[in-house]
């Protein structure tokens, strides 16, 4: 079987096994590749989308998927080229080609190629069976990737034609009898003199004109002649890396201007290139102690990110961080005392009042009016697009009187950043300028992407040391993937969210806007922040007519009255929506001017629907509800249904799922478990209230579970119309004449 052993001993089968069975941490990243594009790594998030229907200044197609073949090719030729420094010792012909670098790149292309036919197919299928594109689009995405993959190679190969040395070259300088002595060689060209590596057999390559060829006709040179010829190819091949990384590092300069915001696959696959770079450098110089190295490069990384003045703790933007609050029981029994808590009543109350007045105008003197509360689930733009959605359509079925019939809105991540922008713009609209909430321009701009900006913060800035910043208030702030979150976000909603928590404290006050309750988790102790203008030091801790023990536990904080000396006002609405997003990886951990330093968490982990600051004024004031209203309406707003229906089999489990299952359980059952505490709390509330409190809940469903829209920072044009769509689906239907009905009459109506 003579064709089978000239396929075993040809050039790309040898470099494809030498990678199988001496590096396998590059394989690494090939395969997290081709788990994205067969959607079987983080589909739920959107991630293959990213790949599949790249967007670029809020378009998709040609130019987003040339940027993205850019980002392929640097990937590409990082691979290949730490390959080459790696392996070329194995495959002493190697120095005997014209062009070395442009065959073993040919020759290694194996693994890029199934991708790409992959990669292929999977752009195809998706676009034309999830986005309905026309075959000229598809073309010309896939033709624009190949463009720009192809640019980077064009650049590449004129880099080494012209600082390879030849063969020729090298044979000269050996035959000088001046040597230059070397400062310090890497292990592995050492180890190559000393023929500690041992040679790989082949026998054919492929040639520039993609024909196997035979390795015995290259010109014999000696061997003095070959080292030189490697020495030189893997300095160009360092440098040519390291031109990459300053490339990538100086778009940080630039990573504002929105020309700059790459697609996020591009962005991938330079975070990927820098990655396989990096561990390429180690292993290169370290030969055998790579691990070693890498794990000590890892151990010293860690140590760096402690250090506050590099910028690497992110920060959230208008409070004074030169000035420490005080974390312990002690500061927050302070701000909690009974007096206080009685003085914060008597102030919520005046508002509560206001809002009676507001509402009582246009009804009869013996009808009381309905306390509506909106609560909002998290789950990225997926969440804010329905948010903003249902309230619409919930504002036009009420004759445009929502914002007025609602007291309070909280809940947490995505569906905050809806809330949060359509309550301003009923401000505007208030304060005399034409705006109609109702305009399906709001549930677009809410709607549009954030993830490049984030994305190329990471790639360009986040991943190495900080050097941007910015000014705020006199205060100096580093800039990082949060700053770059809040700058994207207050774009796409054309500046409307450019406030301090403190500008909406009159407006509030006197109930001419719902009040806005953010909260956040703090890593430390799961504790939680309730960030308002208004003082709630009684949602901090159970207060009532018969609890008279003062050493209950505080588990929430009055943000703005904690950080009073800290200018907690000032704090910036867009900062408060970040950490109430904060979702792991994705978004920093911002870290608080406090002492000792805490660092918070996304508001969902403890309540992803808003329930908790709802359930604590019904508890706190439902004396005055049951006097002044005919009923309490929670309008839920959910980004998925409630879990009640799931399946609840437990497969057999192997060993791997027995070791890990109790992890995953907590995780998976969070928003189940937060439900069955909303429910405990509902039957307490429905009980102090006298039944007059009803839930009308607003899920968003897809047609099939698989065309669900993702839990992204980023949706296609797809998802964005799923969502809308969803509206009009049977359960929310209903859910929208239950909402008519409840606020008609006068009592709450059985659903």
């Amino acid at each position: 079987m003579k064709w089978l052993r000239n396929i075993y001993y040809s050039f790309p089968i040898q470099l494809l096994l030498v990678s199988l069975k001496r590096h396998q941490l590059f394989l690494v990243f090939w395969v997290l590749l081709f788990f994205i594009i067969v959607g079987k790594f983080a589909i739920s998030y959107g991630v293959p989308y990213l790949f599949f229907d790249p967007e670029y200044l809020d378009n998709t197609g040609y130019v987003a998927f040339s940027i993205v073949g850019l980002g392929f090719g640097a990937f590409f030729v990082s691979w290949n080229l730490n390959c080459y420094m790696l392996h070329s010792y194995r495959f002493s012909f190697m120095a005997r080609f014209h062009k070395p670098m442009g065959v073993y790149f040919l020759n290694n292309s194996i693994i890029p190629v199934v991708f790409l036919i992959s990669y292929f197919i999977a752009i195809v299928r998706f676009q034309t069976e999830s986005q309905h594109y026309s075959a000229t689009k598809i073309a010309f995405s896939i033709i624009g990737f190949l463009i720009g993959f192809v640019i980077i190679l064009l650049f590449t190969a004129v880099y080494f034609t012209f600082t390879n040395r030849t063969a020729m070259s090298a044979e000269e300088e050996r035959k000088k009898t001046y040597k230059k002595a070397a400062l310090f060689k890497p292990i592995t060209e050492a180890n190559d003199v000393h023929h500690v590596q041992p040679f790989v057999h082949v026998e054919h390559y492929i040639n520039y004109k993609l024909r196997p060829s035979s390795i015995s006709k290259l010109e014999q040179y000696h061997p003095e002649t070959m080292r030189l010829i490697y020495r030189q190819h893997h300095w160009n091949a360092l440098l040519a890396q390291a031109v990459i990384t300053l490339f990538i590092l100086s778009i940080g300069f630039f990573m504002e201007n929105p020309l700059f915001q790459i697609p996020t696959a591009a962005s991938g696959f330079m975070f990927l290139s820098l990655i396989i770079s990096l561990f390429g450098v180690l292993m290169y110089w370290t030969g055998g102690w790579a691990t070693t190295a890498i794990v000590v490069f890892f151990l010293i990384s860690n140590e760096i990110y402690k250090v506050d003045t590099l910028g690497y703790q992110s920060r959230v933007y208008g409070l004074d961080y030169s000035r420490k609050a005080t974390y312990d029981i002690k500061a927050f029994q302070q701000i909690s005392s009974t007096a206080q808590i009685q003085s914060d009543i008597r102030h919520f109350t005046s508002i509560l009042d206001n809002w009676k007045k507001k509402n009582s105008r246009s009804l009869p003197s013996w009808e009381k009016p309905k306390l509506i509360f909106i609560n909002v689930s998290g789950g990225g733009l997926r969440a804010a697009r329905f948010a903003t959605v249902v309230m619409q359509h919930a504002d036009s079925i009420l004759g445009g009187t929502l914002m007025d019939r609602t007291f309070m809105i909280s809940g947490a991540s995505g569906g905050m950043f809806g809330a949060a922008y359509l309550r301003e713009l009923y401000l505007e609209y208030l304060n005399g300028y034409p705006v109609n909430i109702e305009d399906n321009e709001y549930a677009d701009n809410i709607s549009k992407d954030l993830l490049n900006p984030i994305c190329i913060s990471v790639v360009s800035n986040d991943a190495f040391i900080p050097v941007h910043k910015f000014e705020l208030d006199s205060f100096s702030y580093y800039k990082d993937r949060g700053y770059m979150m809040e700058r994207k976000l207050s774009v796409n909603t054309k500046g409307k969210l450019e406030k301090r928590i403190k500008d909406y404290y009159k407006d509030e006050a006197t109930a001419r806007i719902p009040l806005l309750m953010i909260h956040t988790e703090v890593n430390n102790d799961s504790r939680r922040f309730f960030i308002s203008p208004q003082p709630v030091s009684f949602l901090m801790r159970p207060v009532g007519k018969y609890i008279t023990n003062r050493n209950l536990e505080t588990d929430a904080i009055d943000f703005c009255s904690f950080f009073k000396k800290q200018k907690g006002g000032n704090l910036t609405l867009l900062s408060a929506l970040r950490m109430n997003s904060t979702f792991p990886l994705i978004l920093p951990n911002s870290v608080l001017p406090t002492e000792p330093e805490t660092s918070i968490l996304d508001g969902g982990a403890l309540d992803d629907l808003g329930y908790e600051p709802t359930f604590r004024v019904l508890e706190t004031f439902k004396d005055w509800i049951n006097q002044n209203t005919s009923g309490v309406i929670i309008i839920q707003i959910r980004d998925g249904a409630r879990h009640e229906d799931d399946d609840m089999s437990v497969e057999k489990k192997d060993l791997f799922t027995m070791l890990t299952n109790p992890f995953g359980t907590i995780f998976n059952n969070q928003i189940s478990n937060q439900d069955f505490v909303m429910d405990q709390k509902f039957g307490y509330a429905s009980e102090g209230l006298k039944g007059k409190v009803r839930i009308i809940s607003f899920e968003y469903t897809a047609e099939r579970e698989s065309q669900k829209a993702a839990l992204s920072f980023h949706l296609t044009q797809r998802e964005k119309e799923d969502l809308v769509r969803a509206l009009y689906r049977e359960h929310n239907a209903e859910a929208f004449k239950l909402l008519q009905q409840s606020v008609k009459s006068a009592s709450i109506p059985e659903p």
